[in-house]
Parts: C-alpha cells; sequence; structure tokens
C-alpha cells in the first residue's frame, strides 16, 4: 500500500493509457493506409476507363489493344471494388472501436481513482488509530500521574 500511496499506481495506469493509445494511433494509421490505397485503386480506374474511352473512340483500333484495355479495367474494376469493400467495413468498425477504447479508458481511469480513494481512506484510517492509541497513551499517563501525586499527597 505504500506504493500505491506514493503515486505509483496511478503512473502505471498513466502507462498503460499511453500503450493503449499507441495502440490506437497504430491502428488509425493502418486505416488511414487502407483508404489512402482505396483512393488510388479508384484513380487507377479512373484512368483505366479513359484509356479505354480513347480506344473506343480510335479508328484504327488494334484488337489486341483492345482486348488488353478491357482485361486491364476489368482488374482494375475488380481491386477498385475490393478495397471500397475494405475501407466500408473498416468504416463501420471505426466508430465501435473507438467507443471501446473511450469506455475503456473511461473504465481504467475510474478503476485508478477508486483504488486512489481506497488507499487514502486506509491511510487515513491507520493515521487515525495511531492518533487514538497516542491519545489514550496520554489519558493513561494523566491518570497515573495524578493518581500518583494523591498518593503522594496523602502520604
Amino acid at each position: 500500500t505504500l506504493a500505491n500511496s506514493e503515486g505509483s499506481r496511478t503512473w502505471a495506469v498513466l502507462g498503460l493509457e499511453a500503450a493503449a493509445c499507441a495502440d490506437v494511433q497504430r491502428t488509425l494509421q493502418c486505416r488511414q493506409l487502407i483508404f489512402t490505397e482505396h483512393q488510388v485503386a479508384e484513380r487507377q480506374l479512373e484512368r483505366k476507363k479513359q484509356a479505354a474511352a480513347v480506344l473506343r473512340s480510335s479508328s484504327s483500333i488494334n484488337p489486341d489493344h483492345a482486348q488488353d484495355a478491357v482485361a486491364e479495367l476489368a482488374a482494375a474494376k475488380a481491386d477498385a471494388d475490393s478495397r471500397r469493400q475494405r475501407a466500408e467495413r473498416v468504416d463501420r468498425v471505426l466508430s465501435t472501436d473507438l467507443r471501446v477504447f473511450e469506455y475503456g479508458r473511461e473504465g481504467d481511469i475510474r478503476a485508478m481513482f477508486a483504488a486512489l480513494a481506497r488507499d487514502h481512506l486506509h491511510i487515513e484510517r491507520q493515521v487515525l488509530s495511531e492518533q487514538r492509541a497516542a491519545l489514550e497513551f496520554v489519558r493513561q499517563g494523566k491518570i497515573r500521574g495524578a493518581e500518583s501525586r494523591a498518593q503522594q499527597g496523602t502520604a
């Protein structure tokens, strides 16, 4: 309890809090990467669509080029769709994850203050007990002193 009264528990909880914040920061950075990849895939898809439109409007279309452009367009569309679905899944769980983090953080802080209050109460009870013992000792000393003076006065 001495370590708790000196505040080491508070620092330990704050250390855990800092680690949890670092975890959330890493998670958000990964999610940002996912959204960036989604944006890149969407831009690539748009460029492939433009290239296919140019080939369609050309009067001298090489069938191999057209086939390659259609294949690239289909691959870019599939990539963009998969990245969009991944980004949508991340977007759906982001608010839930942040609420869970906030709830856990608030619970940790509540637990830290409750432990601090319990420790403080325990220390105050110890101090009160020691003060009562000292008061009783003083009272006993005064009573004995008065008895010994009374005995000396009668003698």
